[in-house]
């Protein structure tokens, strides 16, 4: 949804020359009020990295290791791959399930492969590649590679965060990496229907999400259970890393 809210807000601004103040990106400036509106929250900062910069930023790194699964439906996970006709077309290989290393293209695609499973694997394999990707990057190796991350910055990155504030970020790395970090999944399992999003359940689920978190009691619920006596959605089991 987020998506064609963007192509839209382009197409809209293309067709009517002054709906938006000069030098604004519509399609960032509707992505960044949705997202607020939709969340509560206030949007800080912004940054953009497309398909290609993605790849190129974790072949940077040195690839990222994480542990591959197969499809949500049990079936391998296609590389490549779209559904037209009700059959899978355009697959230019499979992932092998285990802990490895992976570069660009496959922790794009394995970021991105839905053709088997639906978007709710995909969301979860999303959750557990950017999780990869800020548990492992070497802020100082990084540095050290500033021409090429300049070059790919360039054509591929925007952000509006202030270059005074970059050393505050790298900070920011180091406190999150290894720590335990909370995830909401705006998925139908958590009630939140896409075709008629509840917003107001959107909003409770964001700021239990934030929220510090509550001293474990000594016995009564089992960790990882929901307290209500429903099981975990395949999904959310497919979803731990």
């Amino acid at each position: 949804m987020l998506t064609n809210l963007y192509q839209e807000a382009e197409q809209y601004a293309a067709a009517h020359p002054g709906a938006y103040p000069a030098g604004q990106l519509p399609g960032r400036v509707e992505i960044r009020g949705t997202v607020e509106q939709i969340t509560g929250l206030h949007v800080d900062n912004l940054v953009v990295i497309d398909l290609r910069g993605f790849e190129q930023l974790v072949d940077a790194m040195g690839g990222i290791e994480v542990n591959v699964k197969d499809a949500g439906t049990g079936g391998r996970l296609p590389i490549g791959g779209e559904v037209v006709g009700g059959h899978i077309v355009g697959i230019k290989g499979y992932f092998t399930p285990g802990r490895q290393r992976l570069d660009g293209f496959h922790a794009l695609w394995y970021a991105r492969s839905r053709a088997a499973d639906s978007d709710n694997y995909r969301q979860a394999r999303q959750r557990c590649v950017v999780r990869a990707i800020v548990d492992q990057v070497d802020p100082a190796r990084m540095l050290a590679r500033y021409p090429e991350l300049a070059r790919i910055a360039r054509n591929n990155i925007y952000t509006d965060i202030p270059v005074q504030s970059l050393p505050d970020f790298v900070d920011l790395v180091a406190r999150i990496q290894g720590s335990t970090s909370n995830s909401v999944s705006l998925t139908a399992d958590a009630g939140v229907l896409d075709g008629n999003p509840d917003y107001a359940l959107v909003r409770r689920l964001v700021k239990q999400g934030i929220a510090p978190p509550t001293p474990r009691p000594a016995s009564g619920t089992a960790a990882g259970s929901t307290g209500s006596g429903n099981s975990p959605s395949p999904e959310a089991v497919y979803a731990r890393c």
